[in-house]
């Protein structure tokens, strides 16, 4: 159990990483409309136990860190 607790980080980069690869490949080469769907899910993966331990961070310790920031800031982008 240690070691897939050790490799979330690792797993949540390279998933995002190959989602935006795909992404990019699918808008620009081959002009996919629903590319940004994949956007979307490189952008959740990579940012999500970041958001989530900001979120802890802020219920339990009543303040915002940087990671939580930085997520909201790359998802208002999105919309």
């Amino acid at each position: 159990m240690e070691k897939i607790k050790g490799n979330t980080q690792f797993l949540s980069t390279a998933s995002c990483i190959l989602f935006l690869v795909i992404g990019l490949i699918m808008d620009l080469g081959f002009g996919w409309p629903h590319s940004w769907v994949l956007f979307v899910l490189s952008v959740t993966t990579g940012g999500l136990e970041i958001a989530w331990n900001g979120l802890k961070e802020l219920f339990e310790d009543k303040h915002f860190n940087v990671d939580l920031l930085m997520i909201l800031a790359a998802q208002s982008v999105q919309v």
